[in-house]
């Protein structure tokens, strides 16, 4: 029989605060790159002299 062992609860918790603390960073993340994304556009939009 082989035995399982689980993580102590401690463990868990400081996983889980690693986990919002990297979500916290991917939602930093998302937001500057839609920011800058969204300035590419803006930016796009006054050099372009033509429509595509």
């Amino acid at each position: 029989m082989k035995v399982i062992k689980l993580p102590k609860k401690k463990c868990l918790k400081s996983k889980q605060i690693d986990i919002e603390e990297f979500m916290a960073q991917v939602d930093y993340n998302t937001a500057q790159l839609d920011k800058e994304f969204k300035e590419f556009q803006r930016q796009y939009r006054q050099d372009k002299n033509f429509d595509d």
